[in-house]
């Protein structure tokens, strides 16, 4: 122990040595910092880890020893005669005699595991006698007698030695003379290495959690990329110097990385997120911050997006010869760059490459000993071994559930089907026991042996059953499905075996059922168990019924329908005793009786979803008796009521519902790879739920049947309409009567058209509900701010003529008072659909704010181009130049172009140079679209799509042209409250204005007269918003305005 707390010392201070943000810098240093929080209780021991030969072990020994040297030389007591005593001798015959009897342990160990393949035996021997760590021990105690005299505290050593080699003979006699003693130990053994892996995988998860936490542009502008790149050539890449493993990342090194990147990007014009970056002249970066923002004139340069800077290797990643590369970088962004070198140094600082560790593999091999072990025994038919065998992988699961219930308390449902179902997702320590069981079981069943048979196919229930009790579904739902194995093995046995194939088939379903009742059910019973334990326990069980449900259609492939109806009586019995008090409602009673409705509901929807499948094979292949069989076994386990049985429908017709039983993946199995196939297990839920509704209503009256109450929501309600698929379902069965006589009589074939009118008054009561709940809604306050942002965007990003006024310095903005009302406003007053404007609602408006905004700004334009073009002069192709000469500064001319016209200048003027051109300026402006040169001017032309106006060629002199004048959008008596940058913005629920709605009711205009009466009219507004968006601006045109026009004929227009 004095070793064990001087080393922890040195450990801390050598922790200490860096700054807490140099040590924040290091991925590792992190992943602690998080593991500490992950895991508090989680301690390593390392006195566990002495026995195995390492550095840490060897520092263990030699520290207090070096310690005992230095005390046994240098304390100021009483020292040992060298000369005139005999002590001295005598000690070293002790350590002598010692050392005979340690090294002769040593020797034993050594030769024990001559035979021994996989080395377990010396592995457990190590352990159990200490005899490395102890063999050290005695070396270093000669050491002490070496030189100079010593104190009697040299005594110290030899006494703590030869007490530790009393204990090692004892460890190891009685491990070698109990063979149970010998099979625990290296259960422990094999179950500390199997801890040690997955702590090293947790360390790797968190890692690369964090890792991947900093890239993505958060704080590190590095995209990580999984796989290669196709084509390097496009790529500057960084590789490692040499092969290994990833073992640590310097984050701040690889942010400096990045930075760095960024701004040789930003120099050529790109950028990780793209968008604009300020430039400030040389004078300006001298000044304080504050003087900048008082006197700068902000220069912008837009940068393109190019994020193409990929981290190729993550934490713990090996390195091989053949890909050693670390990051790569798109070359546009690195050529010419003179800081190649500091970005090598940079990769090489940031990547920690050690030595690949062959730990996981040394662990897998001792693992794959134990099935050896095991596949032996059962061909040697040793049923006391296979016993002892199957302990040790039982311990070896708690291993498992001991790390992670740990760190994470256990996988939840939810949590396990992801991890099981991710392509790279699982724990690879528990795939390795998943695979060994299962050649395992393999190797028993082909024994043939039913006493060895059963011992091995209940070893995986038995670790589920140990998950159960540590509430983790992670290895529940790895192993349960063993089950389903068994049953699939049953079909392989013979019927001269007959008591072993009903002996699979038997124990397949009732060990589910026995772990149900007495693993589950009696601790859902217990009063108190918290909220979270209380959800495991009860998706333990609803798991159950997945595990059963691919029984039940497992045996439907086999068309085994003796063991179909095994299976569902079983799975129907399931919870039958788990009954909620009724006399107690508090909160948590009420929680119970929640939890056996959804377990009801999922029991129910497995046997919908099966019954849907077996009944479309059914209508697939009609001759086949022995499906019929199937479907009315099954049927009679669905709800009898109508009600129910919809809500059952209902509660089925769901994404989530086909995803959580995976019937979507029934509909793949047996199809041809490589090949598109249409998922469509929603049209078999709704012929089951036309059919078994048809033979429900088969004997009631249509009075009857027209005052039942189906329960509804919006995807029944559409399921339900004129064209709807339950529609068309009936419509079928009408017109093709023969193809359902098999699932229906004549009786329920009659109801057809009644059931067809109870659905279309379903649809009917949805629609009234839904209106009344729209009319009864407000408008959502956050939803209006949104939709006027989004005017802004989308009649800024549209607005073509206005930002070409905005470039030459031609838009001025007069926003007082004083020019209210001057002028008549431009913009839109419409009503619109109030649910555009609800927080959620079952129909989705896709950015309706943008569409608004850009209808305002083709108006806009079109009265611009309208007003410029009224006072141009008309000229010819062949006066075309002459025209453009009139300036007496060719640097004032622009060109305007409608539509198409752009592509008859691309066609007729060969001095056209387009803005796609790789040298062609380019201008920020909307609407350009390249340069004319023209008697060695280059000069802009621009482009903007317009309704009903011919295609043109306008001539502009910018100095020539006049100004936007931007005046107040307000009239009198409205509040500049509602002044949205230039626009007016008012926007209303009828709903919600009493006296709006009496207005328009007041005084209709024509649109609204034609509704219908007044109520038809109030309930129409009532549905609606009033939305007006005015804007008030005037072409304010130069007095010596100048400007040609040339009409493209329809014969010269560019075509497509």
């Amino acid at each position: 122990m004095l070793g064990m707390k001087v080393i922890n010392k040195l450990v801390k201070k050598w922790k200490n040595i860096l700054p807490p943000k140099s040590r924040s810098r290091f991925l590792t240093w992190r992943i602690t910092e998080e593991k500490n929080k992950l895991c508090p209780s989680k301690k390593r021991s390392l006195l566990n880890q002495l026995y195995f030969p390492s550095s840490k072990s060897i520092l263990f020994i030699v520290v207090p020893f070096l310690l005992l040297f230095l005390l046994s030389h240098f304390l100021p007591v009483q020292y040992l005669p060298f000369i005139s005593s005999n002590h001295y001798q005598n000690l070293i015959t002790i350590h002598a005699g010692i050392a005979t009897v340690i090294f002769g342990i040593l020797i034993f160990v050594a030769e024990s595991g001559r035979d021994d393949k996989t080395k377990e035996k010396i592995r457990v021997l190590l352990k159990e006698s200490f005899i490395f760590p102890l063999a050290v021990a005695e070396i270093l105690a000669f050491f002490i007698f070496i030189w100079g005299d010593v104190n009697f505290l040299s005594v110290i050593p030899i006494v703590i030695v030869g007490l530790l080699t009393i204990r090692s003979l004892y460890k190891t006699t009685t491990v070698l003379l109990s063979k149970h003693r010998f099979n625990q130990k290296r259960a422990e053994l094999l179950k500390e290495l199997l801890q040690k892996s997955i702590d090293l995988a947790i360390d790797e998860r968190i890692g690369n959690n964090i890792l991947l936490s900093f890239l993505d542009g958060k704080e590190i502008k590095l995209k990580f990329k999984p796989f290669s790149i196709d084509d390097q050539s496009k790529y500057y890449c960084f590789n490692a110097e040499k092969i290994g493993i990833v073992s640590d990342i310097d984050l701040e090194a690889l942010k400096k990385f990045a930075e760095i990147i960024e701004q040789e990007a930003n120099r050529k014009g790109y950028s990780f997120d793209g968008g604009e970056i300020v430039e400030l002249d040389l004078k300006e970066k001298t000044k304080a911050d504050s003087e900048i923002k008082a006197t700068q004139k902000a220069k912008s340069q837009k940068l393109l997006q190019n994020d193409r800077r990929y981290l190729m290797k993550k934490f713990h990643d090996t390195l091989k010869e053949e890909n050693k590369t670390l990051i790569c970088v798109d070359k546009k962004l690195l050529d010419g760059s003179k800081r190649i070198d500091e970005l090598e140094g940079l990769v090489k600082k940031a990547f920690v490459i050690k030595p690949i560790d062959s730990f996981t593999k040394e662990v897998r091999s001792e693992i794959s000993g134990l099935k050896d072990q095991f596949i032996t025994a059962i061909l040697n038919g040793h049923l006391g071994e296979i016993e002892e065998l199957s302990d040790i992988y039982l311990e070896l699961a708690k291993g498992f559930l001991g790390c992670i219930t740990e760190c994470s308390g256990g996988y939840s449902f939810e949590g396990a089907r992801k991890e099981l179902r991710f392509p790279w997702g699982g724990w690879e320590e528990v795939g390795w026991l998943s695979s060994d069981i299962r050649d395992i079981f393999e190797k028993a069943m082909q024994s043939r042996d039913q006493e060895v048979i059963r011992k091995v196919a209940y070893l995986p229930i038995a670790i589920a059953v140990r998950a159960i009790e540590s509430y983790d579904h992670y290895l529940f739902q790895e192993f349960i499905n063993f089950a389903v194995l068994m049953y699939i093995n049953s079909k392989e046995i013979t019927e001269n075996n007959r008591s072993l194939k009903d002996f699979l088939v038997d124990r397949s379903w009732r060990w589910l059922k026995e772990i149900l009742l007495f693993y589950i059910e009696p601790k859902l019973r217990k009063e108190e168990l918290d909220e979270e334990k209380l959800k495991r326990l009860k998706d333990f069980g609803i798991y159950l019924f997945i595990v059963f449900q691919r029984l039940l259609k497992t045996a439907f492939e086999n068309r085994d329908l003796d063991s179909f109806k095994k299976f569902i009586e079983g799975v129907h019995e399931l919870f039958s005793n788990f009954h909620p008090s009724v006399s107690l409602e508090n909160t948590y009673s009420i929680k119970k009786k929640d939890i056996k409705k959804e377990i009801t509901m999922r029991r129910n929807q497995m046997f919908f979803g099966l019954a849907s499948w077996i009944l479309d094979q059914l209508l697939k292949n009609k001759t086949e008796q022995k499906v019929l069989e199937f479907y009315q076994t099954i049927q009679k386990f669905l709800p009898s009521d109508i009600e129910e049985f919809t809500n059952l429908f209902i509660e089925s017709y769901t994404f989530e519902t086909e995803d959580f039983w995976s019937w979507d993946m029934w509909e793949l199995e047996g199809r041809e790879e490589g090949v598109m196939h249409a998922i469509q297990f929603s049209e078999k839920l709704e012929k089951l739920y036309i059919v078994k509704s048809l033979s429900l209503l088969a004997n009631r009256s249509d009075e009857e049947i027209l005052k039942i109450e189906l329960p509804y929501n919006r995807t029944f309600a559409e399921l339900c309409s004129e064209n709807g698929d339950l529609i068309n379902v009936l419509d079928d069965i009408k017109r093709n009567v023969n193809d359902w006589k098999m699932v229906l009589s004549d009786s329920a074939i009659k109801k057809i058209d009644v059931f067809k009118n109870l659905l279309f008054e379903t649809r009917k009561k949805q629609e009234q509900e839904e209106l009344k709940e729209k009319i009864r809604r407000k408008i959502s306050q956050k939803k209006i701010e949104k939709f006027k942002e989004d005017v802004l965007k989308g009649f800024y990003e549209n607005a073509v003529l206005r930002d070409i006024f905005r470039h030459y310095s031609l838009l001025e903005k007069v926003l007082d008072a004083s020019t209210k009302g001057e002028k008549a406003r431009f913009g839109i007053n419409t009503v619109a659909d109030k649910a555009m404007f609800f927080e959620d609602w079952y129909i989705f408006f896709d950015n309706p704010g943008i569409e608004f905004g850009r209808g305002i700004a083709a108006g806009e334009d079109l009265h611009l181009f309208n007003e410029i073009v009224r006072d141009c002069k008309e000229v010819l192709r062949e006066d075309f130049d002459k025209a453009l000469l009139q300036s007496k500064n060719l640097e004032d001319i622009i060109i305007l172009v409608p539509n198409t016209a752009v592509w008859y200048i691309l066609k007729e003027f060969k001095n056209f140079k387009p803005y796609w051109y790789e040298d062609a300026d380019k201008l920020e402006v909307k609407g350009f679209s390249g340069w004319y040169d023209f008697n060695g001017q280059s000069i802009p032309v621009f482009e903007t799509y317009l309704r009903q106006v011919d295609n043109q060629i306008l001539i502009l002199d910018k100095t020539k042209l006049g100004k936007i004048i931007q005046l107040s959008p307000l009239n009198e008596g409205e509040e500049e409250k509602l002044i949205e940058d230039i626009f007016y913005m008012d926007i209303q629920a009828f709903s919600e204005n009493e006296e709006l709605m009496e207005q328009f009711i007041k005084t209709p205009p024509k649109w609204l007269v034609e509704i219908g009466d007044g109520q038809k009219q109030k309930e129409y507004l009532q549905e609606r918003v009033l939305i007006r968006i005015f804007e008030r601006f005037e072409l304010k045109k130069h007095q010596d305005f100048e400007g040609y026009k040339l009409s493209l004929k329809e014969d010269n227009r560019f075509r497509f």
